[in-house]
């Protein structure tokens, strides 16, 4: 494997998915109006959003809701 072919795989891992847009209620303004920014953040439980309507960015913790189904 080298390492164009190394470095694609691992962008098409960690790359964010947009199932959980609109889905997770921002904790600062209460708007579903959000994106998930990455799968990880400053723990491997915990999910970065930010927030359209506010624009702040924040944390939630993946065990914490079910969502998608």
């Amino acid at each position: 494997m080298n390492r164009e072919t190394a470095a694609a795989g691992h962008a098409r891992q960690f790359r964010p998915t947009d199932e959980y847009d609109g889905q997770v209620r921002c904790p600062w303004c209460e708007s579903t109006d959000t994106r998930l920014v990455s799968p990880y953040g400053p723990s491997v439980a915990e999910m970065m959003f930010e927030c359209l309507d506010c624009k702040q960015g924040f944390g939630w913790l993946k065990w914490q809701h079910k969502l998608p189904d």
